[in-house]
């Protein structure tokens, strides 16, 4: 082997063995589909069809927090002037914050700013003339979570966009954001308050509503006020209902509503389970619900309404029935006698249900029926064939009449 060969590949060898910062700039440069970032940089500068310049764009994005050189890319792809690059700049340009973010946290490091990020995918909303772009900015400004509280204002007006996907976006986003949009509160309600707004756009600024820690005394009534109109789109309706349901024992004032929704004939199945989910997480302060919630877990008709979710719904009925505690002393006699027949039903599901209601109620007594409902559960246990049911029959039982 010659002295030349050999000093060639002690060279090379040599340069493979450096730390990764010795290295050329070339080698550390990341890469997509085996193309490297300068390779779509170029085609994202100088393509000469915006098709081939949104490659670039998604490429860059893919490569993302690899490298400092892709967010700032991104940002001056936002001024193409053709509509589809900046729309996929602008999106990219959430997402790959929220990627440099997310990598920060991991790594249990403070994540960088972001202001000038931040102030052109808010200028783009309020500015830019083509609806898919402010649509990209509304949804990119969520991506930067409680960080996006200073562009707030451009998140409400997105609210008023006639591109009705830009305001569904904009809710959205705020929904993401969360307790730092709360002061988007009264624009949220107004526009869920809309009949003539996009359905699409109202169900998220109802779930908004519940997500931002919103003042219930000014957004309950608007919100109650949706949940009972049986002309709105179910899921416009259940978002109420989520987001009523959010807020606690201090949502009492629409036990009623939601009482009146889960019994309704035009009500949905997933509608009906929201109303339900509602009333339990009220607790007791729900009481104007009982009667609803006594129907819900006993009358056949209403039952054969739920079709597949009956289990569910009338599972969920019988645990907040469980937790009304005093309040329901002057229908406690008629609630015992309803979770009887449930505790008969072909389903494990609701007669374990039963069973545990049952349990839960011993303490404040079972309105004169004690007796029945001690029958009852000796009698599950001796011909029960199901483990679980007789199980839960066998743990309420020792509550109810514990061995001396």
């Amino acid at each position: 082997m010659s002295r030349r060969i050999l000093g060639l590949l002690v060279i090379c060898l040599a340069f493979a063995c450096l730390p990764p910062q010795a290295r050329s700039a070339d080698d550390e440069e990341p890469s997509f589909l085996d193309k490297k970032l300068s390779h779509w940089l170029g085609l994202l500068e100088t393509g000469k069809d915006a098709k081939t310049r949104r490659q670039g764009v998604i490429a860059i994005e893919q490569i993302g927090p690899a490298s400092k050189k892709s967010l700032p890319a991104l940002l001056k792809a936002m001024q193409d002037k053709e509509t589809i690059v900046r729309k996929a700049a602008t999106r990219a340009v959430g997402r790959t914050i929220a990627k440099i973010v997310e990598e920060a946290r991991s790594k249990k490091e403070d994540a960088p700013r972001f202001d000038t990020a931040r102030d052109a995918l808010a200028a783009a909303l309020r500015t830019d003339k083509e609806p898919d772009v402010r649509e990209a900015a509304a949804l990119a400004i969520g991506d930067l979570g409680t960080d996006a509280k200073p562009v707030l204002g451009a998140l409400t007006q997105g609210l008023k966009d006639k591109h009705a996907p830009t305001a569904k976006a904009a809710a959205s986003s705020m929904r993401r954001i969360g307790t730092a949009a709360r002061d988007a509160q009264a624009e949220l309600q107004v526009l869920l308050a809309d009949k003539t707004a996009d359905k699409d756009a109202r169900t998220d600024a109802a779930i908004a509503l519940g997500q931002i820690g919103a003042d219930i005394k000014q957004a309950l009534p608007v919100l109650e006020e949706v949940l009972a109109d049986a002309k709105a789109e179910a899921t416009l309706r259940k978002a109420a209902a989520d987001s009523i349901g959010k807020m606690g024992k201090d949502a009492a004032e629409a036990s009623a509503s939601l009482g009146a929704v889960l019994v309704a004939k035009d009500s949905t199945s997933a509608l009906r389970l929201a109303a339900v989910n509602a009333i339990d997480q009220i607790g007791p302060d729900a009481k104007a619900a009982i009667p609803a919630l006594i129907s819900a877990i006993a009358d056949p008709v209403l039952i054969r309404s739920f079709g597949d979710d009956a289990r569910f719904i009338r599972g969920q009925a019988m645990h907040a029935l469980g937790q009304m505690g005093k309040e329901l002393d002057k229908k406690r006699a008629e609630g015992v006698k309803a979770i009887l027949v449930a505790s008969e039903d072909p389903s494990i599901e609701v007669c374990v249900a039963a069973i545990e209601t049952l349990a839960a109620m011993y303490l404040d007594g079972y309105g004169g029926l004690q007796e029945d409902v001690v029958k009852r559960l000796d009698a599950i246990i001796r011909r029960e064939g199901r483990k679980a049911i007789r199980d839960a029959a066998e743990a309420a039982l020792a509550k109810i009449k514990p061995k001396k």
